[in-house]
């Protein structure tokens, strides 16, 4: 008896987190930026890696500082990615890839 209501109490916790986070948009990370290709629209970029840390005319570029430095720019004409380009910590990775 008291398995079945941890188990429910999980599963309810497991529910409600994933319904919050459903809303919460996307997650810059490496693997979520090797996703984005040349000629993807803007609004599914940041639908995939979030919003930017810094938006420019042309340009957004999202910066993760923990665990470890990533830094990844990614350019844009007509509201469509032209160019992309990203760099890791040189101390955890083999350094830039274009």
């Amino acid at each position: 008896m008291i398995r079945r209501n941890c188990a429910a109490i999980v599963l309810a916790a497991a529910v409600c987190v994933g319904l919050l986070c459903a809303g919460c948009g996307g997650h810059f990370s490496r693997e979520n930026f090797d996703t984005i290709y040349e000629g993807q629209p803007a609004a599914a970029v940041q639908k995939v890696l979030g919003k930017p840390a810094q938006k420019q005319a042309d340009e957004w570029i999202y910066i993760r500082r923990r665990p470890h430095y990533y830094e990844a720019h990614i350019w844009f004409s007509d509201a469509r990615v032209v160019k992309k380009r990203h760099a890791f910590d040189p101390m955890t990775d083999k350094g830039a890839q274009q």
